[in-house]
């Protein structure tokens, strides 16, 4: 997770998700467990307004415990990664902390 200023601009109020990883046969148990717990510190950071990530199309069940978790889809990016010749979407999501 990071919180970073972009173009001048202040926006400390945001953090943001990395990359996220999970052999298959843990990701429910283990993917769930480890995004409460991260919701759980990041409520707990002073001025931190909301939580950001991004998720490709492909991985459904990915994007289904995000939005279990209470996030928001606030957009998409039509073709945003050419994997071997195939365009894939990207998921923007939101947690609102506040």
């Amino acid at each position: 997770m990071d919180s970073t200023a972009r173009r001048g601009q202040n926006v400390s109020q945001r953090a943001s998700v990395g990359r996220v990883r999970y052999r298959v046969e843990a990701r429910a148990r283990v993917g769930t467990r480890q995004m409460k717990a991260l919701l759980e510190r990041v409520t707990a950071i002073a001025g931190l307004e909301q939580v950001l990530l991004s998720v490709t199309s492909t991985q459904i069940a990915a994007l289904a415990l995000y939005r279990s978790l209470g996030f928001e889809l606030f957009g998409t990016e039509p073709r945003a990664l050419n994997i071997n010749g195939e365009f894939i979407d990207e998921h923007y999501l939101v947690f609102r902390l506040r």
